[in-house]
């Protein structure tokens, strides 16, 4: 039989058991209403905006030419070219006399011309000093009271005189009115012999006239807008491809430089050889490839130099598109932002957009390619801009 003392260390024993075996539960319970809190929180969610990636249609090449340019020849029809106008590296304006031709008659038939003008002018001015002179004498000898028979013929004859030095006049203006047309029949056809600028622009090159010929230009005028990139698209890049889309710049011969643009030309129809071979012109190619040529216009050429081969990037809008749910977006007094990460930590960042459908928005401004966005805010009370995040 066991002792009292034994019996008594039993049951101690047993209610130690029974209170750690009910510790141990409770515990668990405890443990299991905690993590059904931390469980029950949603997770902040984040996306990265990805960048299109390269591809044969929004990689192109190309090379730096002047926006417009003018060559000028020389007209082996006419007799020479009588003076130049203008120097090397002087800036003309669309207009400015270049140079003109030479016209030996008529230079000779203005300068008769001039003599005709001069001598109708002095035959006006000698007959108005005549009819001057003769008003005068008929006017004292009509003021006279004591009117003679020789007085009255004297007057007679003055007033003949007079009517002579009037239509005299009157002839004399005729040829000079005459003389002046002739003058700017003349100048209009010595105006036909100056070449003048057609752009705005720099001279950059002017021939010696002894050596100019129809291969060999006089003058060549670069104009002075800023530079654009010239090259050819494939068919399939033509087909996808439009005047307008926006273009980032790259040369290797100026390496961190980035210049932007967009689609100024770009050709209907393929280069002339292609096209020519195309209607039936030329002989056909094997495998026969039609190109466009394209240009684009830049908005600044700082150190961009003409010849430069360069690299295009096309920003094609359908992959530049940026859309983002609704629910990453939160308004505040008419508007809208979204939370971005920056050095680890949410900023509020306001953007414009435009509704896609009830469940998307287009981001129009504010949100860039390869910049992360939390996508959902409300999903802790805790979101604010400067929250310390990780972005896995």
């Amino acid at each position: 039989m066991e002792s009292p003392q034994v019996r008594a260390e039993r049951k101690w024993s047993k209610k130690w058991i029974v209170s750690i075996v009910v510790g141990l539960f409770v515990l668990a319970a405890i443990g299991g209403v905690i993590a059904a809190q931390v469980t029950s929180q949603p997770k902040l969610q984040f996306n990265t905006i990805a960048k299109p990636e390269k591809n044969e249609v929004n990689t192109l090449k190309g090379q730096v030419v002047p926006s417009d340019v003018q060559v000028v020849y020389a007209d082996s029809k006419e007799d020479g070219v009588q003076e130049i106008a203008v120097e090397e590296g002087q800036e003309v304006a669309a207009g400015d006399l270049l140079f003109t031709y030479e016209n030996t008659e008529i230079d000779r038939l203005l300068s008769e011309n001039a003599v005709k003008q001069e001598m109708a002018q002095l035959r006006i001015s000698q007959a108005e000093k005549a009819v001057s002179e003769i008003r005068s004498e008929i006017a004292i000898i009509e003021n006279n009271t004591l009117i003679e028979s020789d007085s009255t013929m004297g007057a007679f004859v003055l007033k003949r005189e007079l009517d002579d030095n009037e239509n005299n006049k009157e002839l004399a203006q005729l040829e000079l009115e005459k003389a002046k047309t002739e003058q700017q029949v003349l100048e209009s056809e010595k105006k036909e012999l100056e070449v003048t600028s057609k752009i705005d622009g720099i001279v950059t090159h002017i021939e010696d006239p002894a050596n100019a010929s129809s291969e060999k230009p006089l003058i060549t005028i670069l104009s002075k807008e800023p530079y654009q990139v010239q090259g050819v698209l494939t068919e399939r890049q033509r087909s996808e491809l439009e005047e307008g889309f926006p273009v980032k710049v790259t040369s290797k011969s100026a390496p961190g430089q980035l210049w932007s643009g967009s689609f100024a030309t770009i050709d209907e129809y393929p280069q002339l050889d292609q096209l020519l071979s195309i209607v039936g012109e030329q002989k056909k190619k094997e495998k026969q490839v039609s190109t466009f040529n394209f240009r684009i216009a830049l908005d600044s050429a700082d150190k961009l130099y003409l010849g430069y081969p360069t690299d295009i990037r096309v920003e094609i809008p359908s992959e530049m598109e940026i859309t983002i749910p609704k629910q990453s977006v939160r308004e505040k007094e008419e508007k809208k932002f979204v939370y971005v990460v920056s050095q680890g930590k949410l900023k509020n960042r306001e953007v414009v957009l435009e509704e896609v459908d009830e469940k998307t928005y287009r981001v129009i401004e504010g949100l860039k390619h390869g910049e992360t966005y939390l996508v959902n805010p409300k999903a802790s009370p805790e979101v604010k801009s400067g929250l310390k995040v990780k972005v896995k």
